[in-house]
């Protein structure tokens, strides 16, 4: 997020960063098989070095039926963390105007890539759980997508009709 700085853990401010699906493991760690299935051991002073940022995570796919005149569509969930160690646990505050910011700009610029139409309703929210000194925000979009049209050999092939005419 260009332009958007905010304090990492080091005090210093830090340009929003931007992952895609997870937070990266920090540099120099190693998991064994049994530290993977609960991350017990994840360094956390690497992994809040990694905040401020937004992880935008691929939701689902959905395809209905074409008769539905209804377009495929794709969710997306964007998690929003920030990182703030002051007693007084106000770090929500920044996650709520990176929201907005991010909403503001969503709905003014409703097309991604020049191809996917943002769907209402657009949902944003604080997570619940305590997990001081980082604290999330997570949205909820859905875009339009496109899909092929379906081509005749489909038809014949998959509805059960016996061969295509030549």
């Amino acid at each position: 997020m260009q332009g958007y700085s905010l304090p990492g853990k080091s005090g210093a401010l830090q340009e929003v960063r931007v992952f895609a699906q997870y937070v990266p493991q920090p540099a120099g760690i190693t998991f064994t098989d049994k530290e993977k299935r609960g991350l017990k051991n994840y360094a956390s002073s690497d992994y809040e070095s990694n905040f401020p940022c937004i992880i935008v995570q691929f939701g689902e796919m959905t395809d209905l039926e074409e008769r539905s005149r209804q377009h495929s569509t794709c969710s997306v969930r964007l998690l929003i963390g920030i990182y703030d160690d002051e007693p007084e646990c106000q770090g929500y505050q920044d996650v709520l105007n990176i929201q907005e910011t991010i909403r503001q700009y969503l709905l003014e610029h409703r097309i991604l890539a020049n191809r996917h139409l943002l769907m209402m309703p657009m949902k944003c929210r604080l997570l619940d759980a305590e997990t001081w000194p980082v604290y999330f925000g997570e949205m909820e979009l859905n875009y339009q997508v496109g899909r092929p049209i379906r081509s005749n050999d489909y038809v014949y092939a998959f509805e059960g009709l016996p061969t295509k005419p030549e």
